[in-house]
């Protein structure tokens, strides 16, 4: 820092009144009209040195774009290196438990260097190193998973604090900062000429000022300027006995010159009145006896006092970070105007004084670190800047300075990060370090209390700890520091002994991102356990439910001689993933030698509600007491002692009595010593002031962070905290505000800087001055700040979200968007308030970050090549753009962006593939929900949400999904715009037998068993199902997502209004199932309402939720839902054979001899209903309500009534209907719209009511169905759950449902076996084994449809389809014989498609068939088990018996009549032919055999498995047709291979295997156990491999690999390959298949191209074929639909000629 900062700048903004509503939020209106009216540019700023952004210059693009794969190939060299660490005596005291040793210090990956330098002089350096060095500097950091900021003390140093003379200690505390949290560097010094502002410190000792002012004052009598200097020195220095070391305080510029600001005269008056106290102390302490450190402080230079601290000890470990620049002019001389600012001068002279404190400076640099750390450079003088600038040899050395100062800071961070992630590398030692010093620290902040510590001392000092030990306690009562305290008095009671020492295992929950959730958290622990245990690493599981066994499994190893103790702050801190907040993973009974201790705030989802459930017994909680007076006064001793302070005893006082009913807790009395240790001993008692409530105190503290660094810069740094999901990193931050520019106005007080950007300095100064009441959490691989305590998010939510949340999540969105990163921000300048532009320097958001901030990936193509190409690279994806933007998108309203980025197909996609489908989905549905032009939302959200199973795991079939929706659908069209873009190198199927239509059902959620029972919850937030197998499921229907699952037999469920809770009603009471919210623990029974329930059971909760209401055995009661005790009983003089609730709950409808009101006050009846004489049958009869409870309607057993419920009218309104209840259950809707009628069938029948009478099908159970239940959602769509006997839950939109019958005629009763195409694609047929017939389909039309059904004789069996040409179908028939039709055929009747064909034997005995096809003749090839070294070349059809058929289809010929030709191609008895294929012309035959392994050989009968690996080289031979002998023969290499299969590709032969290879890899192993990862010593990997040869076998020609489970291959037919092009374009028309996981995966081989999947949700592909220019196929389903494909970028029917 330089001359006067500290006194002396430009003014900055008048601060508006202290109004908590704060309306300069108002100033964001030109921020608003800024992000509609952008001014798009290219690049960044640039740089005025180059024509080019240092990131699009060589070397350095380079070096970028490497950045991220160098430095983990270097991070991996390290690790290697670092294999023993687990051997060191640090490793192994932290997995023990040790409290962290105080060198330690948590790491948040952060790169700060403060750059030092006089300011006037060195303007020219700092600013272009702000335009070029550091924008590159940050991007290269986040390459390689780090943050990078550079301190420049020119901007960011308040008035107030000017004014207040803290510059220059808040200069030495950022470069102590530096360096003590910095990776890498911390400290580039850059000196010239000038040795820079000298001023007084503000805080002096009052041993050292004393004697000071005791030596001017006996010379003031001989001196008139030290008497005058006197007199302001003892005015203006006030003694503070606060300080534990009394000090003399100088008082702040405004004590005396409130508007020195504005007014000039006072400036000049202070400047005078500085400089002659100042000359007076100087002169002081040069002539008196001082320790020469003491005088050295006193009379150096900020800049000086800045490398003093950096250099300081000069440890061989900060060798590398600091560095030095020395500049020199050529040709200076003192007589250039301009001189005075870069030379010290005094009363225009020479300040020689100063240069030789330079020149000593100087020398002690040059004496204290190696030559290597400093560079010099030089420039020729200019008096203007600008001039200087403009010299081109200036401006090449420029140049210079720039590129060595990058090149630095690069290098240094490099080095830096491997340092950091060698050590912290192993996420098992960082996680359990982290913790470790996180309890040093608390521990550290702990007084008193000892009654707490003995109550919990003394369970661990019992020999097994039985049960858990819960400590429970309000929030800010100190049960953090509390269990530190424990944990470090446990670990210094057992310091020193190795005997029965036990193992300490401690978790301050949500510190650290795998402390988050329980998943994360069992994991770690469980390696802790096992590797104190000796146990592998390797066998600890990361699958949750394996984790909770595993944990289990550790506990139950404990010993005597190895005890385990468990600490877990904060349960009520985890995430609800896994419902790690029910506690189902904790033992509730502790194995022997195992004690656990955790904490848990009450009220706090739900966890202690569920410890109580888990654990009964009372003695094993502990509730942490308030603080009485001892403990009061031994906190604030402790508190002020830290900081170096004291209160007076009247300050003390005004502390110990704050608190409005003085029981304070810790949080309390902490909140008031942070703000009471500000109070110096000589502040009036007015003054000091505490609010009376921990609210108040936050609300305080936060008010006078404003009044110290600027109010607009606290709201908003604060609000935009607040506003954001999960808590904002520091760049984020600072990127935040640096688009703020009602900030920026506020805080560029003294200098503007080049670039428009917020000084990191502010953060970090507001962040210091919060200290641990915000925590560094990490979230997505990101260190992130957030509130730690509950109370502080609420009042700053109050405060500063109250009247601004959405322009403050409009500019969280807009940076999570990306908006300002290359384009410059308009805003209007401070001084003319003109329209200005420039860049802000905020990072990029792309969806993936991969290496070099310039490549953005975007596409699903783009993301994909990233792991096709030849060397795959990981994917590093913007987790916090995916975890944060969504929230501000919604909640700013920007629809728009909503419709552009959250339906876009790469956001879809990037959400699925980092396992974020259920968030996409409520995100989604919330989207949906509140655009009130939704409709592209609302079509995404639908699309997703019904294919949610399908893309969570196969996330690239978002964009074929998305295709695949009706064609009026926003998404299909999006999806169509998008490949038009990036579809070149995508594999996308589109569906030619999608529905044009949105169909009813929108989810399916699978079961175990039938589901008997379905309820929703008000706005069908929730969904109840019960199984019989007596499981209760709650589902998020918005999501689909399981929420509980617990065991039950209930006769009915009832959600209570606010979704605590869930009523199970069975036959022996009522239960209240908790959903975690409200305090009732999630999946745990709490209110148990012992009651006898009939099946017939009605219930009914009010909108109070107070009271839950039951009809029963024909008596009314009223239960109390906090308690479960009774309120009210009542008799309905019958057993009713329904009831149904008035909403008010005022009345209800009972349905017993007749349909009646009754008035539940008066219990009375009140009106009966006509039923046309129907007395005594109401059996099955169903009621319901309108909403607003004026109508009733009923379904009786002759029909279905409308009555309205007030007046005297009885009579139905309208006509009655025909819908009846009787031998069905009838569900009715909630606004009376629709009635579900259930008779047990399949195929849902429903009436709709409005707005005209009709009925509607629901199809797609495949079971009855059972249970049924309607919900509205909050957007007023009506929902209608289906439970069905298939085990099935379907949730369908009453919207879609329609009056039409879906035909089902297209759809198989069973399995797809088998399906073929014709020889010139025009037809195709599938069989089905539940069908007699095969279909034949016409495929010319969209959608395709059945023209045909080819039927077998009675006596026949149908088998798979073989094969098909132009007219005719091959089948197998009985498992060897076949069935042949021809097409042209007559039908059997004229109002059916059904024609038969004829049947032909062969005259083998077990054959085993190769191919069958059709030629000139219908030809199959087949080997037999007694002579499997012969092949045969059988004609099933001989070519006369075709010609005629085809010419007579009338005629069935009879083979007898034509003679049939068979050829044998004999090989070596003892090889196995796997495979054979035949050519185009049918005058080669190609076939691949094995040499028979000695159990084959031995076998009566051989097994043909495909799935068996040979482990012998393959024989390839080719031969000769009408010859019947070899012509060549190849061996092939041996190799671990299966599934092998020829095809010809015009005249060339293509083999096609599956290839097994196996890795072992010892150090690999080692390496992955270390870092904390389990890793199997082998490792499996499958390839298909094609290899090409020509008609001499000769090659062979190509060889291809294409990592995958491949099964088999199809060649496009003949016609279809262009003999012109090139092999590698001729085998790109081949496809790789295989089907896994229920769905069919194609690639095309040759091509670096994703693979191209195609599936159904709940349905499976059981068979597939593909076309003859392979550019289309059909697939069949195990629910007997097929489904004919298209490749979305196919051209036309002939693509490769």
């Amino acid at each position: 820092m330089g001359n006067g900062a500290g006194t002396m700048g430009q003014s900055g903004l008048t601060l508006p009144a202290g109004n908590r509503k704060f309306k300069t939020w108002q100033k964001l209106k030109p921020m608003k009209l800024s992000h509609i009216a952008m001014i798009r540019m290219q690049g960044g700023s640039g740089n005025r040195l180059w024509n080019t952004d240092r990131r699009e210059r060589e070397p350095w693009k380079t070096i970028l774009n490497e950045a991220r794969d160098k430095f983990e190939i270097e991070r991996e060299r390290v690790q290697d290196a670092m294999n023993d660490k687990e051997a060191s005596a640090e490793f192994l005291s932290a997995m023990r438990g040790e409290v962290a040793p105080a060198h330690l210090k948590r790491n948040a990956r952060e790169v700060w260097v403060f750059i030092s330098s006089t300011f006037t002089d060195m303007k020219l350096e700092r600013n272009l190193l702000m335009e070029d060095v550091y924008p590159y500097v940050r991007d290269y950091t986040r390459q390689i998973g780090m943050e990078f900021n550079a301190v420049d003390m020119r901007w960011g140093i308040r008035q107030t604090v000017c004014d207040a003379h803290m510059a220059s200690d808040i200069c030495l505390e950022e470069v102590a900062r530096c360096r003590e949290n910095s990776v890498g560097p911390f400290f580039v010094c850059i000196l010239g000429q000038k040795y820079g502002f000298r001023p007084i410190q503000y805080r002096i000792p009052q041993v050292i000022l004393e004697p000071l002012i005791e030596y001017m004052r006996q010379k003031a009598d001989t001196d008139k300027q030290q008497g005058e200097a006197l007199k302001h020195i003892r005015q203006w220095f006030l003694l503070d006995t606060n300080s534990i070391k009394a000090e003399y305080v100088l008082q702040p510029i405004t004590w005396k010159f409130p508007n020195q600001k504005n007014d000039a005269k006072q400036r000049d008056d202070w400047w005078a009145l500085f400089t002659t106290m100042r000359s007076a102390i100087f002169a002081a302490v040069k002539n008196m006896s001082l320790n020469p450190k003491i005088k050295e402080e006193i009379l150096r230079s900020i800049t000086e006092g800045e490398i003093a601290e950096a250099i300081e000890g000069n440890h061989e470990t900060d060798h590398n970070r600091f560095h030095f620049f020395k500049r020199n002019f050529t040709n200076f001389d003192l007589k250039n105007a301009g001189t005075q600012y870069y030379i010290d001068q005094a009363d225009g002279q020479l300040d020689n004084e100063a240069q030789t404190k330079l020149e000593n400076l100087m020398t002690n640099i040059s004496d204290t670190i190696s030559s290597d750390r400093i560079q010099k450079y030089s420039l020729r003088f200019y008096p203007d800047s600008d001039a200087m600038y403009n010299d081109s040899q200036n401006r090449e050395k420029l140049k210079s300075f720039l590129d060595n100062f990058c090149d630095y800071l690069v290098k240094s961070v490099h080095k830096g990060a491997l340092s950091l992630m060698s050590s912290m590398d192993n996420p098992l030692f960082s996680e359990v370090i982290s913790h470790s010093i996180f309890c040093r620290e608390r521990a550290d902040l702990f007084a008193g209390r000892e009654n707490l510590i003995r109550g919990i001392s003394a369970y661990l000092k019992l020999p097994h700890g039985l049960r858990p030990f819960v400590v429970h306690g309000c929030g800010g009562c100190g049960k953090t520091s509390l269990l530190a305290k424990v944990i470090s008095q446990s670990l210094d009671s057992w310091e020193g002994c190795n005997v029965g020492r036990p193992i300490h295992v401690m978790r301050f929950i949500a510190i650290t991102p795998n402390s988050s959730n329980i998943r994360d958290l069992l994991y770690f622990i469980c390696l802790q356990l096992s590797y104190c245990l000796n146990l592998d690493l390797s066998k600890v599981p990361t699958e949750y439910k394996l984790l909770t066994r595993r944990f289990v499994e550790l506990l139950g190893k404990a010993s005597a001689e190895k005890p385990i103790m468990i600490f877990l702050d904060s349960l009520d801190q985890l995430t609800n993933e896994n419902e790690g907040r029910d506690l189902h993973w904790l033992c509730p009974v502790l194995p022997k030698h195992v004690h656990l201790i955790v904490t848990i705030r009450p009220n706090a989802g739900g966890a202690l509600s569920a410890m109580r459930n888990l654990v009964k017994n009372e003695d094993s909680y502990f509730e942490i007491v308030r603080l009485d007076e001892q403990d009061q006064h031994n906190i604030i001793d402790l508190m002020l002692s830290k900081s170096g302070r004291s209160l007076t005893p009247d300050q003390k006082q005004i502390v110990l009595h704050a608190h409005h009913d003085e029981t304070p807790t810790p949080l309390f009395m902490r909140l008031a010593c942070d703000i009471a240790k500000k109070w110096k001993s000589y502040t009036p008692l007015k003054e000091c002031k505490l609010a009376d409530s921990t609210p108040g105190l936050i609300e305080q503290l936060f008010n006078e962070l404003e009044v110290k660094h600027g109010e607009i810069f606290v709201r908003h740094a604060l609000g935009y905290l607040t506003a954001s999901a999960t808590g904002l990193s520091a760049n984020e931050l600072i990127d935040v505000l640096s688009c703020d520019d009602v900030v920026l106005d506020d805080v560029f007080e003294f200098h503007i800087p080049p670039i428009r950007r917020l000084p990191p300095l502010l953060w970090t100064r507001l962040r210091l001055d919060l200290g641990d009441y915000l925590v560094e959490g990490g979230v997505d691989n990101v260190v992130v700040y957030r509130w730690y305590h509950r109370l502080f998010y609420e009042k700053a939510r109050q405060l500063y979200l109250s009247d601004s949340a959405a322009l403050l999540h409009q500019a969280l969105a807009m940076y999570f968007l990306g908006r300002w990163a290359d384009t410059p921000k308009p805003y209007r300048e401070k001084g003319s308030g003109n329209m200005a532009v420039t860049h802000r320097g905020v990072q990029s958001q792309p969806l993936v970050i991969s290496s070099g901030s310039a490549t953005r990936h975007n596409s699903v193509a783009d993301i994909d090549s990233l792991k096709t190409s030849k060397s795959p690279k990981k994917i590093h994806w913007n987790l916090r753009k995916l975890t944060e933007l969504p929230r501000h998108i919604i909640r700013g309203n920007l629809w728009e962006d909503a419709d552009r980025e959250m339906c876009s197909i790469p956001w879809l996609e990037a959400k699925c593939r980092t396992g974020r489908i259920y968030k996409l989905l409520l995100e989604l549905a919330e989207a949906a929900d509140k655009c009130e032009f939704g409709g592209k939302l609302k079509d995404f959200y639908r699309m997703v949400r019904s294919n949610a199973s399908m893309i969570q795991k196969y996330p690239q079939l978002i964009c074929q999904q998305a295709l695949n929706e009706p064609d009026s659908s926003s998404c299909s069209a999006y999806a169509k715009d998008y490949l038009t873009v990036h579809g070149k190198n995508m594999f996308t199927w589109l569906d030619l037998s999608k529905e044009q239509c949105h169909g009813a059902e929108i989810m399916t959620l699978t079961h175990t068993a039938p589901v008997a029972l379905c309820q929703f919850s008000k706005n069908c937030k929730y969904l109840a199902t019960f199984c019989q197998d007596n499981t209760i499921r709650v589902w998020r229907v918005a999501s689909g997502a399981l929420e509980v699952t617990v065991e039950g037999e209930p006769i009915k469920m009832e959600f209570a209004g606010h979704c605590y809770w869930l009523a199970v009603l069975e036959k022996t009471g009522v239960k209240l199932l908790g959903l975690g919210q409200g305090g009732y623990a999630k999946g745990k029974f709490s209110v148990n309402i012992p009651l006898e329930i009939d099946t017939q059971v009605t219930v009914f909760i009010p909108k109070t939720n107070r009271h839950i209401y039951i009809v029963t055995f024909g008596r009314l009661y009223v239960y109390g839902t906090h308690d479960g005790k009774l309120i009210q009983r009542k008799e309905l003089k019958c057993r009713p054979k329904a009831v149904t609730f008035m909403p008010s709950g005022k009345m209800v409808a009972i349905a017993y001899k007749d349909v009646y009101l009754w008035d539940i006050a008066k219990e009375t009846d009140t009106k009966h209903f006509e039923t046309e004489n129907l007395k005594g049958q109401l059996n099955n009869t169903s009621l319901r309500f309108s909403q607003d409870g004026r109508k009733l309607l009923g379904v009786l057993p002759n029909g279905t009534y409308r009555w309205v419920v007030k007046g005297n009218k009885t009579k139905t309104e309208g006509h009655k209907l025909s819908l009846h209840s009787q031998g069905a259950n009838n569900v009715i809707s909630h606004n009376l719209e629709f009635i579900a009628n259930l008779v047990g069938d399949s195929d849902l029948k429903v009436l709709r009511l409005y707005p005209t009478v009709e009925w509607c099908l629901l199809q797609g159970h495949i079971g009855p169905v059972l249970s049924a239940d309607f919900g509205e959602t909050m957007s007023d769509d009506l929902l209608l759950a289906t439970g069905s006997q298939d085990k099935s839950v379907r949730i369908w939109d009453t919207a879609n449902m329609t009056g039409s019958v879906t035909d089902k005629d297209l759809n198989h009763d069973g399995p797809v076996q088998s399906c073929v195409y014709s020889s010139d694609g025009r037809h195709a047929v599938t069989s089905c084994e539940q069908n007699e017939d095969h279909w034949l389909w016409s495929v010319t039309k969209t959608p395709p449809d059945v023209v045909l059904q080819l039927r077998s004789g009675e006596s026949c069996r149908p088998g798979k389809l073989l094969c098909m040409s132009d007219d005719f179908v091959a089948s197998a028939c009985n498992g060897s014989d076949f069935d042949i039709w021809n097409i042209n055929s007559p039908r059997l009747a004229i109002n059916n498609r059904v024609i038969k064909g004829m049947h032909r034997l062969i005259p083998y005995v077990n054959p085993h068939y190769i191919f069958t096809i059709f030629r000139e003749a219908l030809l199959t090839c087949f080997t037999t088990s007694n002579r499997p070294g012969m092949l045969y070349l059988y004609e099933v059809l001989p070519e006369r018996a075709i010609q005629d058929w085809k010419l007579n289809p009338l005629i069935v010929p009879g083979i007898q009549d034509y003679p049939q030709d068979v050829k044998e191609f004999k090989h070596s008895p003892d090889l196995l032919i796997t495979s054979a294929a035949l050519d185009a012309e049918s005058t080669m035959l190609v076939t691949l055999s094995f040499q028979m392994t000695d159990e084959q050989k031995r076998a009566s009968i051989i097994k043909f498995d495909k799935l068996e690996f040979y482990r012998s080289s393959a024989l390839l031979q080719l031969w000769d047709v009408h010859r019947q002998r070899v012509l060549r023969k190849f061996n092939m290499p041996t190799s671990e291979c299966r599934l092998h299969q020829v095809e010809f590709l015009m005249d060339k032969c293509v083999v096609f295997y599956q290839r097994c290879s196996r890795r072992t890899d010892a150090s690999m192993k080692t390496r992955q156990m270390l870092r904390g990862k389990g890793q199997q010593s082998e490792e499996k990997t499958f390839s298909g491999v094609i290899d090409v040869f020509n008609k001499h076998l000769e090659g062979p020609l190509e060889t291809i690999s294409m990592p995958g489970s491949y099964s088999g291959i199809l060649a496009p037919a003949q016609g279809y390959i262009n003999p012109n092009k090139p092999l590698l374009k001729q085998l790109q028309g081949v496809i790789a298949n295989h089907i896994s996981d229920g769905a069919l995966h194609s690639s095309k081989v040759g091509l670096n191209q994703p693979v191209g999947t195609f599936m159904l949700p709940l349905a499976k592909v059981t068979s597939f074929d593909f076309s003859p220019d392979n550019q289309s196929a059909m697939v069949g389903f195990d629910t007997g639909y097929v489904h004919f494909l298209r490749m979305y970028n196919a051209v036309g029917n002939n693509y490769y000629k």
